[in-house]
């Protein structure tokens, strides 16, 4: 005889439930439940169905928004030559003769979602400061007008930079609007439409964040987001703009925000849960010409460099130096498939190992980095080159010694190098090899170096 275990979760004879939570049972309360029943496929609110005429529901200017989208994203035409209802039908928005929620979030009119979403609503704040705005929308619009018109709310304080090559001109935008996009979209698909919260747009003069009701689920979070398998909160949702081409089944929209902003020497964003809500933000950084063109020419090449290699040569030229598993940790990857990726890499030329008092980093060579770079791009055009800091250093070790003054600390260091705490420690490593006449007085954040030549 073989018995099977039940489906989870389990209860005792008087109902309760627990769950297991890092090492430690806590009790289940409603929304772990919904949690677990959304990754399990036994509940999808969007697929629920409302009864009524369905024309009723229906916004005729959502409809024609839906079109205009799913065309640019080259839609089947069979598709779009549909009637209204036909194509919605089509679209698994309508079953049985009646429209599902998903229907209404993605074509309804504004009193419909009203009545069968009473939470459902996004704002969008202009954001002086951390505590001040000078503009506020508020609206219910279905998902394909609400991500057009914050787009335009965005777009209105999104500079462009333009790019001559040639007798072509380029224009590129301080936020990528694929970025943006994706971000929306994925905002809007994976709300907790039971919870009565906006989905919240903050435009700050540095960055955006993005933000909607519903934390991880199925596993996913901040760490592994970039390659986990897709986990649906709505599938029915999802599934209709999935065949309007809105969006995929195959987690590239956090990839393609990701590939948006680095092909421009941009920082990746940075995505977070808070409670029961995610934050995505954009930091504005200013575009590189030199990064995008070395993008380019590796496409050309036929070398196109993948988001792990990007977010590596990033990284490493805006902190000029990585490890093995802080770089892991950057790419979401476990350090066997890191190791893959850095030698990779090294192999094409674009990075090399080094080593220092026995502990291994990367870095980039130094032809990849001076491509990469140009003046005023990045904030290492402000650090000092190896001999300059060497130079530096030393003067200041011995004018200290002549006016009887105490050493000099890591953070002075650091102050007048722009290197980071790990490279100062390198550097004053290598230094001391160099210069046996530089000594250490002290122990932890009370250490400093001094210069002692006196012969023993």
């Amino acid at each position: 005889m073989q018995i099977h275990p039940g489906m989870p979760p389990y209860t005792d004879t008087a109902g309760n439930a627990t769950i297991r939570i890092g090492k430690d049972c806590q009790p289940m309360t409603g929304t772990m439940r919904r949690k677990i029943g959304v990754v399990t496929g036994d509940s999808d609110y969007t697929a629920e169905t409302i009864s009524g005429n369905i024309s009723n529901f229906l916004s005729p200017s959502a409809l024609e928004i839906i079109r205009n989208l799913a065309r640019k994203e080259n839609a089947p035409d069979a598709l779009l030559r549909l009637s209204d209802l036909d194509f919605l039908e089509k679209l698994d928005l309508i079953k049985g003769k009646e429209i599902t929620r998903a229907g209404l979030l993605i074509a309804g009119n504004k009193v419909s979602l009203l009545q069968y979403f009473p939470g459902f609503n996004w704002t969008y704040l202009k954001m002086d400061s951390d505590t001040k705005y000078s503009n506020r929308v508020d609206d219910n619009d279905p998902i394909p007008v609400a991500v057009t018109r914050i787009e335009e709310l965005i777009l209105a304080h999104n500079p462009i930079t333009t790019l001559e090559q040639g007798l072509f001109h380029f224009e590129y935008r301080a936020y990528p609007v694929i970025a943006i996009r994706e971000a929306l979209l994925n905002a809007f698909c994976h709300t907790d439409f039971h919870v009565r919260a906006p989905i919240l747009i903050k435009h700050f003069p540095d960055r955006i964040e993005i933000s909607n009701p519903g934390g991880f689920i199925g596993g996913i979070n901040s760490s592994n987001i970039l390659h986990h398998q897709p986990v649906p909160r709505n599938p029915a949702l999802i599934n209709s703009l999935l065949k309007m081409r809105l969006v995929n089944r195959s987690n590239l929209g956090i990839s393609r925000m990701y590939e948006a902003l680095l092909i421009e020497g941009k920082e990746p964003p940075m995505i977070h849960e808070s409670g029961d809500t995610v934050c995505v933000t954009f930091i504005r950084r200013e575009f590189s010409p030199s990064f995008r063109a070395f993008v380019e020419q590796s496409n050309q090449k036929g070398r196109s460099l993948g988001v792990d290699e990007l977010i590596i040569l990033e990284f490493l030229l805006r902190h000029r130096e990585g490890e093995t598993t802080k770089l892991a940790a950057l790419c979401q990857r476990d350090e066997s498939r890191i190791k893959d990726i850095l030698f990779k890499m090294e192999e094409r030329l674009l990075i090399e190992e080094k080593e220092l008092e026995g502990k291994p980093f990367w870095t980039l060579k130094p032809s990849v980095r001076q491509q990469l770079l140009v003046s005023g791009d990045l904030n290492q055009d402000q650090q000092m080159d190896l001999e300059s800091a060497k130079t530096a250093v030393l003067n200041t070790l011995k004018k200290k010694l002549e006016l009887g003054e105490e050493g000099v600390t890591n953070k002075e260091i650091r102050e007048v190098t722009s290197y980071n705490r790990q490279q100062v420690t390198r550097f004053i490593s290598q230094l001391r090899k160099e210069y046996p006449q530089i000594k250490i007085k002290g122990q932890g954040a009370g250490s400093y170096y001094i210069w002692d030549d006196k012969k023993k």
